[in-house]
């Protein structure tokens, strides 16, 4: 069995965005700053674009860390003490209503199930939220970073169709106390087998904030890159467009399939080759369906979205990989300001707006 780590994605990202920001200083006064740190498991890097007497502020690098660290320890669900572990551990503070046990969780904490609850509700119902048992089954983590990876067996079907009887974004239950300001939220039959995970929204929500933070602070030209998924904020000083680089699927070599233009839009991917494994010939990668239990049967290898918000960006780019080539060019076609560029099994890049 041949394993491909998130480390070894991780550098390739570091490389290629290095690439991106040397080729992309168009004005001979323009200066890039830029810092990265490691959060939600991938590096998170900060461009700054500025002409060389005006500097950023001394702290608005550490201010964006400080924010990426607030919100791993609300939705990291890998982490048992984090508010999103605690919820799914069921160890919050709660109060009973009709019976239903219903937690008391912070507003971000809130707002991110709420939305991944739309996502399943208007876009698909293959992007589920609640989809934390399968994960947790199959065991990506482990696969990846431990050399006993080669022993770990593929999950019985038996055991796949007795979790997915949890997997139904359907049984969350969410309350919002006008009154005191308060937001709780529950499972339907205080079932304690339901459990939540944010992997397929948490970065374009954070990347949203982040986004929000650099414009209280002035700051109109920066890059906000977390792990390959880019919000160019504004333009370069010259008015010139961002150039992103859409990376050619299993490249090893840091090769673009295509590149687009972006001002004030986030460029948002999702691959089937970032993390996958080899077992007998077959590859299975980490975006599994809701359905079946299994990795999701793909005739694309990667989505790009173009939008306004990484956090639609985020789950747009997940959900068009669960559902395919046809229904994600209906379901982006149908959207406003978004775009996507679709590379098929076949290398074929095929933009949809």
């Amino acid at each position: 069995m041949k394993t491909y780590s998130q480390k070894q994605y991780l550098l390739i990202s570091i490389f290629l965005f290095a690439l991106l920001i040397s080729g992309c200083s168009k004005d001979s006064q323009e200066v890039a700053t830029s810092k990265s740190a490691i959060y939600f498991d991938t590096p998170i890097t900060i461009t700054i674009y500025h002409d060389k007497d005006n500097l950023p502020p001394d702290n608005i690098f550490q201010d964006v860390f400080d924010l990426c660290s607030h919100y791993q320890n609300i939705c990291d669900a890998h982490t048992a003490t984090s508010e999103l572990g605690m919820l799914n551990n069921r160890t919050l503070n709660y109060t009973t209503q009709e019976e239903i046990d219903m937690y008391l969780v912070s507003e971000e904490l809130y707002d991110m199930v709420l939305a991944g609850i739309n996502a399943h509700t208007n876009y698909s119902n293959q992007f589920d939220i609640t989809i934390a048992p399968l994960i947790s089954l199959w065991n990506f983590s482990e696969r990846y970073n431990l050399p006993t990876a080669a022993q770990i067996p593929i999950p019985d079907k038996e055991d796949i169709l007795e979790t997915l009887v949890n997997v139904d974004s359907n049984n969350l239950i969410l309350c919002h106390n006008e009154q005191n300001n308060e937001y709780f939220i529950g499972f339907s039959g205080n079932n304690p087998n339901i459990a939540i995970d944010l992997g397929g929204l948490a970065k374009g929500y954070v990347a949203d904030k982040i986004k929000e933070h650099l414009l209280e602070n002035d700051i109109n030209s920066a890059l906000i890159d977390l792990g390959g998924n880019i919000y160019a904020l504004g333009t370069h000083l010259n008015g010139d467009d961002f150039t992103i680089g859409i990376k050619k699927p299993y490249s090893d070599t840091g090769e673009y399939s295509t590149t687009v233009n972006v001002t004030n839009k986030c460029v948002i991917t999702s691959g089937i080759y970032e993390r996958y494994f080899d077992n007998n010939g077959t590859k299975y990668h980490h975006i599994l369906s809701p359905s079946t239990g299994y990795p999701a049967s793909c005739d694309l290898l990667s989505v790009s979205i173009i939008s306004d918000s990484s956090l639609q960006g985020d789950i747009l780019s997940t959900t068009c990989l669960l559902i395919g080539k046809d229904l994600a060019t209906e379901l982006v076609e149908g959207l406003d300001n978004t775009s996507a560029i679709m590379i098929t099994t076949d290398y074929e890049v095929i933009t949809v707006s």
